[in-house]
């Protein structure tokens, strides 16, 4: 017999590494930095909105008694809570099989994509155009509203915000993302949010990334009548061998803007991909003091019965959108390059 080389050699074991490469990002951004707000104890949530009243600083006649009384009314505001569900589940022999990289088992990995699945689907919705439904017990449950539908000019069809607290129509751009300019839309937008405000405040922008790129490109060129001229300048410390070219932070006249780049705006509700046109071409900017998530019920795992056929749970939440005032809110629309 001739020996044995490795090309003939049977019985090999399978040569298995342990990573399981997994390409897309796990980081959200909107749902790590949201506060969290107070539990709400019912579907519908509800909190109050108010402006300072403004009255006259004429001067006040001697030996004049007051004849007029005045009040500050407030108005309410209903929000909605949803539930985000996932239900994983694996067979019996897939459960017992050993597989590389899944060291805890497929049902342990399953259960752990399905919290991420979760929080991206919170994500999502939270960074959504979608108005606030309720449960018809047919076709239908409870959704809560997206910081794109808070930050309408328009009133929204259900639980509408009250006139006179919906973001004016000059602090949202509607047009083709190339047309999107510093001088004639970004800065008016933000000075219409500082007259809202009646002074300064922070805000975060949740851009899609060219959205984003715009924002690096305001850093390079200054615009001009029907151009873009180069007359900003780059300063880099030649020893470092890098190239920066990004702008993540912005101080303004009217406040400081945080620019913070998400994968998950303005999605569809359902498929694969669920991004849309205007995924990577629009943003909102939020006063994240003003915003948050309230939470019914965190993100848990549920184990259910295993009838035999093998492990299977719910992974879900219960949780909503709550913006205190979108008075201030800022976006960007687009779903076009031109």
């Amino acid at each position: 017999m001739p020996e044995i080389i490795e090309l003939n050699q049977k019985g090999h074991i399978p040569s298995w590494s342990k990573t399981i490469a997994l390409v897309e990002s796990d980081k959200l951004p909107f749902v790590s930095m949201a506060p969290k707000r107070a539990r709400p104890s019912q579907v519908t949530h509800n909190w109050q909105m108010k402006h300072y009243k403004t009255i006259s600083h004429s001067g006040w006649r001697d030996n004049t008694d007051v004849q007029n009384f005045t009040g500050n009314p407030r108005v309410e505001v209903t929000g909605v809570v949803q539930k985000f569900l996932d239900a994983p589940a694996v067979s019996d022999f897939a459960e017992e099989a050993t597989v590389a990289g899944a060291s805890r088992g497929e049902m342990a990995e399953q259960v752990a994509d399905s919290f991420v699945a979760i929080k991206r689907a919170q994500e999502r919705r939270f960074l959504s155009v979608y108005d606030c439904l309720r449960d018809n017990q047919a076709d239908q449950g409870n959704e809560t509203r997206g910081a794109f539908s808070w930050a309408s000019p328009t009133a929204q069809t259900l639980y509408p915000v009250p006139d006179g607290y919906r973001p004016p129509a000059a602090q949202q751009y509607s047009g083709a993302l190339n047309a999107f300019s510093e001088r004639t839309h970004f800065l008016p937008a933000m000075r219409s949010s500082y007259k809202q405000r009646k002074g300064q405040s922070d805000l975060t922008g949740f851009l899609g990334i060219d959205l984003k790129a715009k924002f690096t490109d305001f850093g390079r060129y200054d615009d001009q009548t029907g151009t873009q001229v180069p007359i900003r300048f780059f300063q880099q410390d030649g020893d470092s061998r890098e190239y920066v070219n990004v702008i993540d932070r912005l101080v303004l006249d009217t406040g400081v803007v945080k620019l913070v780049p998400s994968s998950h705006l303005y999605c569809n509700k359902t498929g694969d991909p669920q991004e849309t046109d205007y995924t990577h071409r629009s943003g909102v900017f939020l006063d994240m003091d003003a915003v948050g998530i309230a939470f019914t019920r965190g993100v848990a795992y549920k184990p259910l019965e295993n009838k035999g056929g093998g492990p299977r749970g719910i992974v879900d939440c219960i949780a909503m959108l709550q913006v205190d005032n979108p008075l201030p809110i800022v976006s960007v629309v687009s779903n076009s390059d031109n």
